[in-house]
């Protein structure tokens, strides 16, 4: 089985990946992809990819320029809504969600006396009303759930304003009150000048908040539409990154937002990194309560274990046993 999944990895899924590029008329972009594949994780791979970020920003902005200069002089003003609701979304269900989701959700809940609307695809419309072309295009395969939640997440922050928290986010005390006394909030972090990532730790989409009509979500929001529009292939798994990167390098209104933001949240992947070592209570109290971090990024898809080698319990098993 190991060998099939090497083979998969390393040819099958490569020339996959290589002729549907090709197919949709990016011939560079498919080769720069398919020896990336070929040589993941070497050096070779590494610089490739950071080619195949710089051919998919050239491309966007050079097809959505006129998406852009809408935006060059934006004087709509923005909105502060004080009761402004926190969005979470779990488009199956919050009852079919896995049990990580849901104590990520739960935590959420009981961090905030704010208004929380948990999206699924029965009640998305009572939220919102995205163009019919999408949700035709997402009927038919060609948008993913997890590209529809991008959708949806700057489509909801540009048109009411708000914080949005992906499902997998765990709070083990309160949302903090001055989120939204910014503009534009989103988790920020140092990193080096290329960390391998589109937003350089600038943003990250799992964790945004913004007045309603603010330059930033409006703009992407604006991108999201006229991308779909056209298209029913998505060029990378990533594009609400791309977006935001589009606006940060040609909005200099967005770059300011970006750039004034203080660094927060530095600790944001720790407690995941701990998840499957044995629990230490007062080294758990430091990170929740010490370390300025009050998100908590987690993943459903990655298997933990509630106790180590030893018989220990992990901070998984505290997570689900006792949080």
């Amino acid at each position: 089985m190991k060998i099939i999944s090497v083979i998969n990895n390393r040819v099958v899924n490569p020339f996959k990946v290589l002729f549907r590029e090709i197919r949709h008329g990016h011939v560079k972009l498919a080769f720069m992809r398919f020896f990336a594949s070929l040589f993941n994780g070497t050096v070779i791979a590494r610089n490739l990819l950071g080619n195949v970020d710089q051919y998919i920003l050239n491309y966007l902005e050079k097809e959505y320029s006129y998406v852009l200069e809408k935006y060059n002089d934006y004087n709509v003003g923005t909105m502060y809504i004080d009761d402004a609701p926190v969005w979470v979304c779990w488009l199956q269900g919050y009852e079919q969600a896995p049990v990580i989701v849901k104590k990520c959700i739960d935590s959420i809940k009981k961090s905030t006396t704010r208004r929380i609307n948990i999206i699924s695809l029965d009640n998305m419309n009572q939220y919102y009303q995205l163009p019919e072309y999408i949700i035709d295009k997402h009927k038919k395969g060609y948008i993913s759930n997890t590209e529809l939640a991008d959708i949806l997440r700057v489509s909801l922050l540009s048109d009411f304003g708000g914080i949005w928290i992906d499902a997998t986010i765990f709070i083990p005390n309160h949302l903090p009150d001055d989120v939204l006394k910014y503009n534009f909030f989103s988790c920020k972090r140092k990193s080096s000048k290329h960390s391998g990532y589109v937003s350089e730790y600038l943003w990250t989409t799992f964790l945004l908040a913004s007045h309603k009509n603010c330059v930033i979500t409006t703009a992407v929001k604006d991108l999201f539409y006229e991308y779909w529009k056209t298209n029913d292939y998505l060029i990378d798994y990533l594009l609400l990154d791309y977006f935001i990167r589009l606006v940060y390098n040609n909005l200099p209104e967005a770059r300011s937002l970006i750039d004034n933001l203080p660094y927060n949240n530095e600790k944001i992947e720790e407690l995941q990194a701990r998840m499957n070592l044995a629990f230490n209570q007062k080294e758990y109290d430091k990170l929740i309560n010490e370390s300025n971090t009050n998100f908590f990024k987690l993943s459903w898809r990655i298997p933990f274990d509630n106790e180590d080698k030893n018989g220990n319990m992990t901070y998984f098993g505290h997570f689900i046993n006792r949080t």
